[in-house]
């Protein structure tokens, strides 16, 4: 599983915006961020063209502008990507 260094610009649970690193890269991805209940997910590349960072409602981080290290599902094919859910977040990033 590839993970992904998630700094939100606002405190988390909100939705905005994130910056994301993926692993093993130097890219700096500004991407939304989504506020939804746990569960599986669908996210279709026409509306977030470049991806998304989805967190739990629930999610509490130690700290509000905690850095985060989130699994990463990366699609370069299809133009949508479902999954059966996350744990505390998940970033799905369209290329």
């Amino acid at each position: 599983m590839v993970i992904a260094k998630v700094s939100p610009h606002l405190d988390w649970p909100h939705a905005g915006q994130a910056t994301v690193t993926p692993q093993g890269t130097d890219d700096l991805i500004r991407l939304p961020v989504e506020v939804r209940e746990q569960g599986a997910y669908t996210v279709q590349k026409r509306d977030y063209p470049n991806g998304l960072v989805i967190v739990d409602r629930n999610f509490q981080a130690s700290d509000p502008k905690e850095i985060v290290d989130w699994d990463l599902k990366s699609s370069s094919g299809p133009n949508e990507t479902t999954g059966p859910g996350w744990a505390d977040g998940i970033v799905v990033l369209f290329k």
